[in-house]
């Protein structure tokens, strides 16, 4: 039984491995981020994802105050915007990272 179950276990690992190591080969031969200058980030994440994430990294260090900017500079309310991309507890993880690792922290 312990047998199998350890058979079952590197059969899933493997599975779990494959794919990581595919992205990261087809990273580093397009010098891509973090092997290289150019970012995965395009259109939405560079100009959305991370400057709400550098937000949420200045809210949680003190720089920034959350109920500071709630309005957007066409109108409407930022909630729905912090509530859909930043309430997830991974996101906290932000705090380790520099301002110029944002991509980094989209990346991993």
């Amino acid at each position: 039984m312990k047998d199998w179950i350890r058979k079952k276990g590197l059969f899933y690992l493997l599975i779990f491995m494959v794919p990581i190591v595919i992205l990261s080969l087809i990273t580093a031969a397009n010098n891509l981020y973090p092997f290289g200058e150019k970012t995965w980030l395009l259109w939405d994440q560079d100009v959305q994802y991370a400057d709400y994430f550098q937000y949420l990294k200045n809210v949680l260090t003190g720089e920034a105050h959350i109920g500071y900017s709630f309005s957007k500079s066409l109108g409407g309310s930022l909630v729905g915007v912090f509530a859909y991309y930043l309430v997830s507890p991974l996101n906290l993880l932000v705090v380790f990272f520099q301002d110029t690792q944002i991509p980094l922290f989209i990346y991993i």
